[in-house]
């Protein structure tokens, strides 16, 4: 599981179509296009919990110009080791926090994240369930 968190932790962009992917993204940080899945429940989760993450973006198709575009401007350089390290500290430290959180979706909007953590879960009873 460590090859797979750094492994994203080290991208310098991911184009997933999968919501475990775009997930992934947020909780290390790496720049994201998101193209939605046929059940639309990349679409679904993103409307809920992602929409304000900056450096996630959706998309309803693989368009490869706006793909280009927005790989652009979102890529980051590559980071340096020092970089890394904190980054992969920040990631254990937001990982522990969700774990440590109660799974029962009603407990969802009181939880406060740790201070700069950002948001990982809902803000208020918007859902990406049907």
């Amino acid at each position: 599981m460590k090859e797979i968190w750094l492994a994203f932790a080290l991208s310098k962009l991911v184009v997933t179509d999968r919501l475990h992917g775009m997930i992934f993204c947020v909780i290390t940080g790496t720049p994201c296009l998101a193209i939605d899945s046929s059940n639309a429940r990349v679409s679904r989760f993103y409307t809920a919990w992602l929409q304000d993450i900056g450096h996630v973006r959706l998309f309803p198709r693989y368009d490869p110009v706006e793909f280009s575009e927005s790989a652009e401007s979102l890529m980051r350089p590559s980071p340096d080791l020092g970089t890394t390290r904190s980054l992969r500290s920040e990631v254990i430290h937001r990982l522990k926090s969700v774990v440590e959180t109660p799974t029962d979706p009603r407990n969802w909007n009181s939880y406060v994240p740790p201070e700069g953590a950002g948001p990982l879960l809902p803000r208020d009873d918007r859902s990406c369930h049907d």
